[in-house]
């Protein structure tokens, strides 16, 4: 389905809007969100994505609504920085650190491997 102004309109605009059910959009075509694009999610026909120019804020903190990332039988993996603020429960499984140093760091709060002691630096 070609995209015209006027379609796009009639979505936006539609005063019954319950006649909507379901928004059909071919991989790689984007839903681009921001006077400056600043969000974009899409299917690339193999990954999900969604793309933020600035922070991603799932939920704020008066939502009340808890966020859950992943599945019972996937893998949730982070490649950048990870910063918690509050508090962390891990109900099972094993929490595996790796690639930690094996002398202090003298960098405050930061951990390391004592040969086999798990050690927090004072800085």
């Amino acid at each position: 389905m070609a995209r015209s102004d006027e379609y796009t309109r009639k979505i936006l605009t539609s005063g019954d809007r319950s006649k909507w059910s379901d928004l059909y959009i071919s991989d790689s075509n984007k839903i681009i969100l921001g006077a400056s694009s600043d969000l974009q999610i899409f299917h690339d026909g193999t990954d999900n994505h969604i793309e933020a120019i600035s922070a991603l804020n799932i939920a704020t903190a008066n939502s009340g609504v808890a966020v859950k990332i992943g599945h019972s039988t996937s893998e949730v993996s982070v490649s950048d920085n990870f910063t918690v603020t509050g508090n962390v429960t891990i109900n099972g499984g094993t929490v595996k650190l790796a690639n930690l140093p094996t002398s202090n760091p003298g960098v405050a709060n930061q951990l390391w491997n004592n040969s086999g002691v798990l050690n927090v630096s004072s800085g």
